[in-house]
C-alpha cells in the first residue's frame, strides 16, 4: 500500500478503486458520479409521485413510453429547415433564405455553424447582450479534426462510419449505403473546415481574446443577412453583440455561402446535425447508433444507461427547475441550508484574512481584492425565485421528441428575452438536483446546488475536518476562481477591468507559471496492456520526462498546464483556505476522532482533513474518456488534483511529517504559493 507521504491519492483510495470498477453504463465512476446517480434515483421518485397530470410527471411518462418514441418522421420539421439551408447555399445562394433556415434550426436546438445566446457584457456586467460563438462541430475539439496522431485518425474513421449510419437511418437520398458513406465524408470535410477557424481550449479561456463587441448587427464581420436571421429568431434588431471569435463566425458563413461551397455538403452536414441532436429522444435504432459512437468510442461506456436515467438527465438539462423545485422539497431540509451558509461564511472569512496578509501583494491591489471579496454573492441550494413554466405545454401522451422540442423552444424564448435587458442576477445556471458548483465572473457569485450539499461532501452532523476537507475545499475552490488567471481580470462589479498594479500582476503570473510547469511536467496515461508504464489506477502520476508510448491503444500524455491552470490554482487556493477556515472553526487540537468518521480515517484531525480531500476526487475512468479529458478538460486528472495540490501545502507537510525523499516532497522554493 502506498504511503500518504508518497501518494496520498492511492493511500486513501486504493481499496475503493479496486472494489469499484466503472459500471458498464458510465465512462467514469467516483464520488461525484455516485452522488449524481443517487440524485437521479431521488429525482425519479419525485417525478413519479407527481403523476402524468403534472408537467414534470408528464415528461417522465412521455419519455418512458416506448410506443411514443418517434420514427424519422419526427425529424421532418428540422429536416425541412436543413434542406432550405442547403438550397440557399453556395456561391449563387440566397443569404436571406439561408439565414432564415439557420434561425429555425437554432430555435429548435440544432447547433449548426455557430452558437447564439445571451451573455452579460463583460465590460458592463449589469446589462445582457447577444453573444455569438464558435460551434457546429460534433467532435470534442478542433484537435480531433486536425491531429495526425494515430488515435485521432482512428476516431475520425469511426466518426465517418457513424455519420453514415445516422444518415442511413434518416433515409431518403441517404438510404443507400454508398450514398450515405459518400455524404459522411462530406460532413467530415465540412466540419474540418469549420474547426480550422476555431480557438483551442486554452485560447477559449482567455477573457480578453473572447471579448469582441460590436455596436450593432450591421457591424458584424461577415456577409451574412443578420437582419433576417435575428428577425426569424424572434429578436429583430438586437443591440450590441459580442462575438467570442470573429474568425470562426466568418468561417461559418463562408462554409455556407463561400465560392467553394458544395450545397450537397451543406445538406449532408445539416441533416446529420438534425439527427444527432434528436437521436437520444427517438427510437432504439437512433439511440443505439448515437451511443455506439459518443458513448462507446468517445466515452468508453460498455452499456447504454437505462431509459429512465436518460429521460431524467434530459429533464435536468431542459426543465431543470421544474423538477428541481419538487426535488428540494423532498431532499434539502432547511437545517442543511443553514449549516451550509455557516460553512461558506467561515471560508469567506478565511479568504479575507488571507488577502489581508499576502506578502507579495501591494496595498493598492489588496484593497481592490478585498472589495471584490466583499462583493461576492452566494447562492445555496436553490433559487429564491423559480422559473415560471406556465407557458410550457408538456403532454404525457405526446411523442417524447415533441415535448423535447417544446422545452427547447420555451428555453430559447427565455434566452432571447434576456438580450438587451438588465442581467437577471437571480438566475441559476444549474438545477438544484445537479451535483456540481460554479463561480460566475460577470456576476461575481458562487453557487452550490442542493445535490452537492449531501454526504460525502457535506453533512450538518459530520466531523468538521471531513466537511471542510470536502465541501469546504469546494467552496474555497469556487471563491478562488474569482482570483485565478482569468477570474482575477474581473472587478468587484463583474466587469472585465484591470484592477491590478502592474508589479502585482507580474508577480501573480510568475507564481502561476510555477503551477503551469508542475502540471505540464506530469504525465498521465490510461491503463492498457500495450502501455510500457504500468499504472496502479486509471492514471499514473510519473516523474517528468516520459513522453508518448509507441502504441495505438494507449497514449500517454502530459497534463496541459496552460489549460488546467485556472482549476489547479482554484484547487490549491481552495484547499488552503478551507484548512485555514477549519482551524478557526474547530481548533484541531480540540477535535478528537468522531465516532462517525469513515472507516480507515486516522485519529488525527489534520490527517482526516486531507483524507476527506482525497476521497472527494477518487475516480475510476475508462481509457477512452481519459484520453478525451486530457485533451479538452480544464480540470486535471484526479491524482493530480489530490497529489499535486497537497504537495504545495506546508500544512500537509506538517500533518504527515514529510521529508526529503518522500514522493510528495517539494522543497519550499519549488512550492506554489498564490492564495
Amino acid at each position: 500500500m502506498a504511503r500518504a507521504q508518497d501518494d496520498l491519492y492511492a493511500h486513501v483510495n486504493a481499496a475503493w478503486l479496486a472494489g469499484n470498477p466503472v459500471p458498464d453504463e458510465y465512462g467514469r465512476w467516483g464520488t461525484f458520479e455516485a452522488l449524481a446517480d443517487r440524485s437521479l434515483t431521488q429525482t425519479k421518485q419525485v417525478m413519479e409521485d407527481a403523476g402524468g397530470s403534472d408537467k414534470a410527471g408528464a415528461w417522465l411518462v412521455s419519455g418512458m413510453n416506448a410506443h411514443q418514441q418517434n420514427s424519422p418522421a419526427a425529424l421532418a420539421p428540422t429536416l425541412a429547415l436543413a434542406a432550405a439551408l442547403a438550397a440557399a447555399s453556395g456561391p449563387g445562394g440566397d443569404p436571406a433564405a439561408a439565414a432564415a433556415a439557420l434561425a429555425g434550426l437554432h430555435a429548435s436546438g440544432v447547433s449548426c455553424l455557430f452558437g447564439v445566446g445571451d451573455t452579460p457584457d463583460k465590460k458592463n456586467s449589469e446589462w445582457s447582450i447577444c453573444g455569438l460563438g464558435q460551434g457546429g462541430t460534433a467532435l470534442p475539439d478542433k484537435d480531433y479534426y486536425e491531429s495526425t496522431a494515430a488515435d485521432r485518425i482512428v476516431i475520425r474513421e469511426k466518426y465517418v462510419a457513424h455519420v453514415a449510419q445516422m444518415l442511413q437511418l434518416v433515409g431518403g437520398q441517404y438510404a443507400d449505403e454508398a450514398a450515405a458513406a459518400a455524404a459522411a465524408c462530406l460532413v467530415l470535410a465540412f466540419e474540418t473546415k469549420l474547426a480550422s477557424t476555431h480557438l483551442t481550449p486554452v485560447e477559449r479561456r482567455d477573457a480578453e481574446r473572447t471579448y469582441n463587441k460590436f455596436a450593432s448587427i450591421a457591424e458584424l464581420p461577415s456577409a451574412w443577412d443578420w437582419s433576417t436571421y435575428f428577425a426569424a429568431l424572434g429578436k429583430p434588431n438586437p443591440g450590441q453583440v459580442n462575438v467570442s471569435w470573429p474568425a470562426a463566425l466568418e468561417g461559418a458563413v463562408s462554409a455556407v455561402l463561400g465560392p467553394d461551397t458544395d450545397p450537397a455538403a451543406v445538406l449532408a452536414y445539416a441533416t446529420f446535425h438534425c439527427a444527432c441532436r434528436a437521436a437520444d429522444y427517438l427510437g432504439d435504432a437512433f439511440v443505439e447508433e448515437d451511443f455506439a459512437f459518443f458513448g462507446k468510442v468517445l466515452g468508453g461506456q460498455k452499456a447504454l444507461k437505462p431509459r429512465w436515467k436518460r429521460v431524467i438527465n434530459h429533464a435536468n438539462g431542459l426543465i431543470g427547475e421544474l423538477v428541481g423545485k419538487k426535488y428540494v422539497e423532498e431532499h434539502f431540509p432547511a437545517e442543511a441550508k443553514g449549516a451550509a451558509v455557516s460553512l461558506v461564511a467561515a471560508v469567506r472569512e478565511a479568504v479575507g484574512e488571507r488577502l489581508a496578509e499576502l506578502p507579495w501583494m501591494s496595498d493598492a491591489t489588496r484593497t481592490k481584492a478585498l472589495e471584490k471579496m466583499a462583493g461576492f454573492r452566494v447562492k445555496i441550494g436553490y433559487p429564491d425565485e423559480w422559473i415560471d413554466y406556465a407557458q410550457l405545454s408538456l403532454d404525457a401522451e405526446a411523442p417524447y421528441y415533441s415535448n423535447v422540442l417544446a422545452a427547447r423552444k420555451f428555453e430559447f424564448a427565455r434566452t432571447l428575452a434576456r438580450i438587451d435587458a438588465p442581467v437577471d442576477k437571480g438566475m441559476w445556471f444549474m438545477a438544484p438536483q445537479q451535483v456540481n458548483a460554479y463561480y460566475h465572473p460577470m456576476l461575481n457569485e458562487i453557487v452550490f446546488p442542493a445535490a452537492i450539499l449531501q454526504p460525502p461532501f457535506f453533512s450538518p452532523d459530520a466531523d468538521p475536518a471531513i466537511n471542510f476537507g470536502a465541501i469546504g475545499a469546494v467552496i474555497g475552490h469556487e471563491i478562488t476562481h474569482g482570483f485565478d488567471d482569468q477570474g482575477r481580470k474581473y472587478d468587484a462589479a463583474g466587469n472585465l477591468n484591470d484592477w491590478w498594479a502592474p508589479e502585482d500582476a507580474e508577480k501573480f503570473v510568475d507564481r502561476a507559471a510555477v503551477m503551469i510547469k508542475q502540471a505540464s511536467d506530469t504525465v498521465v496515461h490510461t491503463q492498457d496492456d500495450a502501455c510500457e508504464e504500468k499504472a496502479v489506477g486509471p492514471f499514473s502520476l510519473t516523474r517528468p520526462g516520459l513522453r508518448s508510448v509507441a502504441s495505438t491503444r494507449c497514449t500517454c500524455r502530459n497534463v496541459n498546464g496552460e489549460l488546467t491552470q485556472g482549476e489547479n490554482i482554484a484547487d490549491l487556493g481552495g484547499l488552503r483556505l478551507a484548512y485555514r477556515a477549519w482551524t478557526k472553526y474547530v481548533p484541531p487540537a480540540t477535535s478528537a476522532a468522531p465516532a462517525a468518521a469513515p472507516h480507515g480515517f486516522p485519529p488525527e484531525p489534520e490527517k482526516r482533513f486531507f483524507f476527506s480531500w482525497a476521497t472527494v476526487w477518487r475516480q475510476n475512468i475508462t481509457a477512452a474518456l481519459a484520453a478525451k479529458y486530457i485533451a479538452v478538460d480544464p480540470h486535471a486528472p484526479p491524482e493530480v488534483r489530490v497529489n499535486g495540490t497537497v504537495s504545495n501545502m506546508p500544512e500537509f507537510v506538517s500533518a504527515f511529517g514529510l521529508e526529503h525523499g518522500d514522493g510528495l516532497w517539494r522543497p519550499e522554493s519549488e512550492r506554489v504559493d498564490i492564495w
